[in-house]
């Protein structure tokens, strides 16, 4: 059963949509038709009520005119100063003061703002303690470098000289000990005693110094050779030092004959340019005015007269002035560019022999001096380097006789033979005392000799340090030279930091816009001044890479603002700038500096167009180019011979613009030519106006002649 309600239902569904889909292709079939008799109607109607929506040519005359035909370039941009700066504080502090506000004007070397005094008391302070560090890092290396003062080595012998005594006060103290139980005898024995162990010891000391009994090494030979060695070391550095030193300044002399010779040569080449090649070898080596005073013309009287100089009204002949008189003439007179005289530069559009000479000289000159400079600065640190290895080699001589003297074996022999005795001589000694004696005390006699020993010690500390004085060591004095870099580097940005506590304008405008306060702590380089120069504005505009081909840089342009249409500023284009492509067009951004713009009181953003006239053709013959017939070649005027006559003449066709045509030969002034005119209607508008009942031409009524003054040009 529920399947038979299911199959009832699906088919009354099924039929439902079958009517709605045939209701809908009824409502598009009729549409169709609606559509298509509107079609055919409207087409029909075009060809029995319309004839044409073009009229048939209508032939007027109009008059030959005689004016100017200009061409111009237009474009629209934004005004802006290029001339701005943000002014930055180079040093970290509080903001103290600020001496203008926003829109003020301020004239270059004016003081904008500075920091608060207690920055500066801050700044003065560490150049004060880095000063210090500075003048203790120098002592130090004075120190290092210069022999011992009297004062050092005097206070020096003064501890020694302590040290000895505080040395036989405890040796006394030591003996009167051992000599309590005895009398002259006791005491002879002690001092033979002593005097043994010190000579003992003495030797002892000698002996070790002289021989390692381990491995039998001559230990004064080992330190000799190794002295020998290091002096050696030290020798060939220098050497390779020397070395160096040649071969550097081998290549900075190279380098600095190197552009000295290239600079002399451009210099030459600039002189056989603007005076031919004649001048003589040995003047083209001279200066501009040693020239000048050499010819006895001044360069500016040589281009003035167009090579040729009098002498007492006479002209000098060709072959009796040192330069060509033919090369002068062509620069003064067949160079498109033009020539000047007591001038300071040249341009891209102008020469200034001149400046040009004067300017390549100085920089002979300049390379000439450098030369020089080098050379002698090879010769001064060749010999320095020389008089060191001179030195280190009189070291090493010296070294080497030492040596000589340490290998000697029977002064080692005589050592051992002396060390041998004293010991024996010790023993005996000892024996002695101990005979007239009983032994003292072990505790406190070994605190004696303890304090003895001590007391010795420090006497042998005070001996070394006295020996020290007398003694350079290499590695500490380049440490101490390290310092003194540092520290002076730490003092300069410190000098440098001071400098910059306030901000000066670097050039004269106005205040844009202050990014500081009085009271806020800045850090280095944080933005507080943009200063802009209103006195200079410019024209950014965009034009299109058909037209930028006939502008060139000192154009003179004409201006329009929006906010100002009445007003027309002039302005000169001061940069052509690479072309951009967007979307497949290719604009060239150029610079059109405005005249005078400091009265004009601009705002940067303003709306403007440029307009660069490209061409100027005065007082011709123009007709409009719709008048033109024939062909390219051969082109023709159908031209009014009286009021139901005409004919076509031949013409010679000028330059031209959108509108008019200049005509060179084949019309005059007073001719009239025929010019065709078409007009154009919509057929709809045509049907409307045969419904109101009157029947209209759709091509529209006969044009009549242009009238008024027509002023030809875009």
């Amino acid at each position: 059963m529920v399947l038979k309600f299911y199959l009832v239902d699906k088919l009354i569904l099924t039929k439902s949509l079958r009517y709605k889909q045939n209701k809908i292709n009824n409502i598009l079939f009729c549409s169709f038709l609606v559509f298509t008799f509107s079609v055919l109607g409207y087409f029909l109607g075009l060809k029995f009520f319309i004839t044409d929506n073009l009229t048939e040519d209508n032939r007027i005359a109009i008059p030959v005119k005689k004016g100017n035909l200009e061409k111009k370039i237009s474009a629209s941009g934004i005004v802006s100063f290029p001339d701005f700066e943000i002014l930055r504080y180079p040093v970290a502090g509080t903001i103290g003061y600020i001496y203008f506000s926003e829109e003020e004007y301020v004239r270059e070397g004016e003081i904008l703002s500075q920091l608060d005094d207690s920055t500066i008391i801050n700044l003065k302070s560490e150049i004060t303690k880095l000063e210090k560090e500075v003048n203790d890092a120098n002592q130090i290396l004075q120190n290092l470098i210069d022999p011992p003062s009297n004062l050092d080595i005097k206070n020096a012998e003064n501890v020694l000289s302590e040290a000895k005594l505080s040395e036989k006060e405890a040796e006394d103290r030591l003996n009167d000990y051992l000599d309590r139980p005895t009398e002259l005898e006791i005491k002879s024995a002690e001092n033979d005693l002593s005097n043994s162990k010190s000579k003992l010891e003495g030797a002892f000391r000698d002996l070790n110094d002289s021989k390692d009994f381990i491995t039998g090494d001559n230990l004064l030979e080992i330190k000799a050779l190794e002295d020998v060695n290091n002096a050696k070391s030290d020798l060939n550095f220098e050497e390779k030092n020397l070395q160096i030193i040649i071969d550097e300044y081998e290549e900075k002399v190279k380098n600095a004959r190197e552009n000295y010779e290239n600079s002399l040569e451009l210099y030459k080449d600039l002189l056989h340019g603007f005076f031919g090649p004649n001048i003589p070898e040995i003047q083209v080596k001279l200066s501009p005015d040693d020239i000048e005073n050499e010819w006895g013309f001044k360069f500016s009287t040589i281009f003035e007269s167009g090579g040729s100089v009098k002498i007492d009204g006479i002209v000098l002949e060709e072959n009796k002035t040192p330069w060509n008189e033919s090369v002068v003439f062509a620069w003064t007179n067949l160079n498109p560019n033009p020539i000047y005289t007591n001038c300071d530069t040249s341009s891209l559009t102008s020469r200034c022999p001149e400046s040009e000479i004067d300017d390549q000289w100085d920089i002979v000159k300049s390379n000439l001096d450098l030369l020089d400079s080098t050379k002698e600065n090879q010769e001064k640190s060749i010999k320095a380097q020389e008089n060191i290895i001179i030195v280190k080699q009189e070291t090493l001589d010296d070294l080497n006789e030492i040596l000589d003297q340490t290998k000697s074996e029977v002064q080692i022999d005589e050592k051992i033979s002396n060390y041998e005795y004293l010991k024996l001589q010790v023993n005996d000694y000892e024996k002695k005392l101990s005979e007239l004696l009983n032994l003292p005390d072990n505790y406190v006699l070994e605190n004696l000799i303890i304090s003895f020993e001590l007391a010795t010690s420090k006497k042998n500390d005070a001996k070394e340090k006295l020996q020290d004085l007398y003694k350079k060591d290499e590695n500490e004095i380049a440490v101490a030279r390290s310092d003194i870099e540092k520290a002076e580097s730490k003092l300069n940005d410190a000098k440098k930091d001071f400098d910059r506590v306030r901000i000066f304008a670097p050039f004269s405008g106005e205040i844009e816009e202050i990014f500081i306060e009085v009271g806020d702590d800045i850090q280095k380089q944080h933005p507080s001044f943009k200063l802009v120069n209103k006195e200079r504005a410019v024209v950014i505009a965009n034009v299109d890479e058909i037209d930028i081909m006939s502008l060139s840089v000192n154009d003179q342009v004409s201006i329009t603002l929006d906010a100002s249409l009445d007003k027309n500023i002039n302005g000169i284009i001061t940069d052509i700038r690479n072309g951009e492509t967007n979307q497949g067009i290719t604009k060239f951004p150029i610079e059109v500096e405005i005249s005078q713009s400091k009265r004009l009181n601009l705002i940067e953003g303003l709306s403007a167009s440029i307009s660069i006239q490209t061409m100027m053709i005065k007082d011709v013959i123009m007709i409009p180019n719709q008048a033109v017939k024939g062909n390219f070649s051969n082109p023709t005027i159908d031209i009014l011979i009286d009021e139901e006559n005409h004919k076509s003449i031949p013409i010679e066709l000028g330059e031209s613009d959108e509108f008019w045509v200049v005509v060179k030969s084949g019309l005059n002034v007073d001719d009239k030519i025929l010019m065709t005119v078409v007009t154009e209607e919509d057929p709809f508008q045509e049907l409307l106006r045969l419904n109101t009942g009157r029947f209209r031409s759709p091509l529209g009524s006969r044009p009549g002649p242009p009238s008024g003054n027509i002023t030809p040009g875009r």
